[in-house]
This record gives C-alpha cells, structure tokens and sequence, in this order.
C-alpha cells in the first residue's frame, strides 16, 4: 500500500513539474522572441538610414559592403533585419535593380541558392520564394528544375517565384512545363493563372503564341482565361474569335468571357460568329454568348438574345432578359414581342428581370407620354406582368407622390383590367 502510495505521489509530482518546466520554456521563448524582434526593429532603423545614403547602383561599389558582410552573419538578427529593409527597397518604383545588386553583393542570392539543394520542401520552398523576390535571373535555371518536385508546395511556389523573376526565358519555361505540370497536378490552376498575371503586359503576346500551338484544351481555356487579365488588344480578338468555336465548351466559355470583358468597347463583331452559339449543346456556353453579346453588341444581335430569353435555362433567359434591359428604350418590341410568347417560364424570368434591373420605372414614366407608340407597347408590357403576378411596381408608383395624375389613371386602367392568372 506504501509503495502504491509513492508511486503515486512521484507521478503527480512529475507531471506537476512537467508542466511547471513548460510553462517557464514558453515564458522564457516570449520573451527571448520579444526582445529578438525589438532588436531586428532597432536594426532595421539603422539599416534603413543606411541604405538611404546609396542613391544609385554604381554607388553600391563605393559603399563598404565588405564591413556589412564581416559584421552580419548569416542568420543572425543583423542578416533578418537588412534582408526586410532590402526588400523594402526592392518593391519602390525603379529600386528593384538596386535591391537585386544589394541582394548579390551581401551573399542573399548566393546563401539562397545553395539551399535549392536541400532535403527539406520546408527549407526548398523558403529559399525559392526569396529568390523570387530578389528577382535575379541567375536562380532561373535551379529554380526551374523545382517544377518537377515531387512535392506540390515545393513546385508551386517555384512557379511563382519564376513569374516574380519575369524574365522572357522564365516565361518560356513555365510555359513549355505546363504540360506536365497539368498532368500531375503539381500546381494548381488557378495558381498557374495568377502567377502568370505576374509578368508584364508584354507576356500576352507570348502567351497568345503558345495557346496557338497547344492541343490540349485544359491548357488553351487556362491561357485564355489568364488573358482576360492582362491589357486588351487586337492579338486577344483574333484568338477568342477563333476559339469560340473549338470542340472543348470550356475553351468557348473562357473565349466569349474574353471577347465580353467590360472594358471591350472597340471590337466590332462578325453576327455569324455567334448565331451557332445561340443553339450551343452546352448551357453555360448559352450563358456566357448572352452576357458577351449583350456587351459588344453586333448586328441582329437583338434576335439572338431574345432566342437566349426563351432559352430552357433560366440563368441564360435572365442574363438575355438583362442585357436586354440594359438597351433601354431600344429593347421595347423584343420585350413586347417576347411577353407575347406562350412559354411561361420564359415570360416569368423575363418579369423578374425587368423588375430587377429598374427596367419597370422606366415603363411607367413612358405611360405619362401623350398618345405615342411607346406608350402603348409599355403598357401592354406592364398588362402582361400584371397578369403573370408582378404588379408590385404598378402598385408602389400608384401610391407614389411622384407620378403624375396621367400615370396613375394609366396604372389604374391596367389593375382594374384583371391580375395574375
């Protein structure tokens, strides 16, 4: 029983000092670490009035790198605190070059670099996202080995790290490791898509030249999804134009989202090019040629949206009903014509859209019009939404103080004729 009893007593005693011994560690680590980073704060002042004093890249080799390079070790606090500066330096407009020679001159490439050697991904994915930073083309080639890492965090951040880089070369090899890239599902999409949107609008060209060789429809949607980030111009036209016809639906998707960017306001389309699409197997292909074509607007391209707004989608008949609320008085007869059809469903997605997008107010202000032809095809709009239920627009400006004595005998007329059927 005595012995029971002690053992008893140690094991308390020894968890009891297990967890006293932790909790000193972790008081001790706080403030260890507190007073670590108050000193890389400290020094990144001082290093920061330093750096100050060279205003130039030619003015590096006059400055005394050689004492800096004796007095901060490598991984000391001084090394922490003047890498943070440095790369402060590196993102002002016109310092990046500066930032890189600094970078150079202090061992920060180099120490890098040999660290792409080691074992760890931690170690390897640390090292490469530096050197992406930094931005010297001489980490190109180890960097550009990392892409085929067995390890997805490891390749990933090379890609990137590649795309910081933005030299024409690290293009190239980005895009020529897509493929393999792709297949193993080392980096993500929309990784891929994102870090390309890191180079200069120069890529683009470069980017259209590829995706016109590529067979693989995975990587032609990729790329031209990425275009729709970078500045428009005439190469992206002929490339989407081309694509929206392709046998892969997602390449004619992400083709028409490029030709209806909302800052497209120069290109003139050729009908024909769309009248295939109002009839596409695939419905989101549907939904992506109403929202471009309701954009760009080409010729009769008031019939193919209202073929859109009888579509047996309802998010393809309300992105046509949308655009073609966003016409104005110009889409009078196509939604007069369309409320005549007998498709319901159509009709009722074609009401909510008016009433969605303000289109209604502008239908009842056309009824204080003396005798005109706009009168009376708003009114047989507003009778037709009247019947179908949707008479909330006509009972809110029958109430309003606004309307006019002419347009609330209008709406009058129009509820007292009979409502939802």
């Amino acid at each position: 029983m005595g012995d029971l009893r002690l053992i008893l007593i140690v094991s308390i005693l020894s968890v009891f000092s297990f967890i006293l011994g932790f909790i000193i560690a972790s008081v001790f680590r706080r403030i260890r670490n507190e007073r670590r980073y108050s000193t890389i704060d400290q020094l990144r002042d001082k290093f920061r009035t330093k750096l100050m004093e060279i205003d130039s890249i030619t003015a590096i080799d006059r400055f005394s790198v050689s004492q800096w390079q004796s007095a901060v070790r490598k991984g000391s606090v001084e090394w922490v605190a003047l890498e943070d500066v440095i790369f402060e330096f590196a993102e002002r407009k016109g310092q990046k070059a500066f930032a890189r020679r600094l970078f150079s001159a202090l061992g920060y490439t180099k120490h890098y670099q040999s660290l792409l050697s080691a074992r760890s991904a931690i170690d390897l994915s640390m090292a490469a996202d530096k050197l992406g930073r930094i931005g010297d083309p001489s980490s190109l080639e180890p960097l550009s080995k990392l892409l085929d890492h067995p390890k997805s965090e490891v390749s990933t951040v090379a890609f990137r790290a590649l795309c910081r880089i933005g030299k024409r070369d690290a293009l190239h090899r980005l895009l020529n490791a897509l493929p393999k890239l792709m297949k193993n599902e080392n980096v993500s999409s929309k990784t891929i898509q994102t870090s390309l949107l890191l180079f200069e609008p120069w890529a683009s060209a470069t980017i259209i030249e590829y995706a016109g060789k590529t067979s693989d429809p995975k990587i032609l949607a990729l790329l031209v999804e990425t275009l729709i980030g970078f500045p428009l111009h005439q190469e992206m036209f002929d490339l989407a134009v081309t694509l929206v016809s392709h046998s892969d639906p997602e390449v004619r998707g992400k083709a028409l989202r490029l030709l209806g960017r909302e800052d497209n306001v120069s290109y003139s389309c050729d009908p024909a090019v769309f009248k295939p699409l109002t009839s596409d197997p695939v419905w989101f292909v549907r939904l992506q040629a109403a929202k471009t074509i309701g954009r760009i607007k080409c010729d009769h391209y008031m019939e193919m949206l209202k073929k859109f707004a009888l579509d047996e989608k309802w998010q393809v008949r309300d992105a046509a009903a949308f655009a073609l609320s966003e016409m104005g008085e110009a889409s009078i007869d196509s939604f007069r014509e369309l409320m005549e059809t007998p498709d319901r469903y159509a009709k009722e997605s074609i009401c909510e859209e008016i009433q969605r997008s303000g289109y209604v107010l502008g239908l009842i202000d056309y009824l204080g019009d003396r005798e005109s032809d706009r009168k009376t095809k708003s009114k047989r709009i507003l009778q037709l939404m009247h019947q179908l239920g949707f008479s909330s627009p006509l009972r809110d400006a029958l109430e309003s103080a606004s309307s006019s004595p002419q347009i609330r005998t209008e709406i009058q007329s129009i509820l007292n004729a009979g409502g939802a059927q």
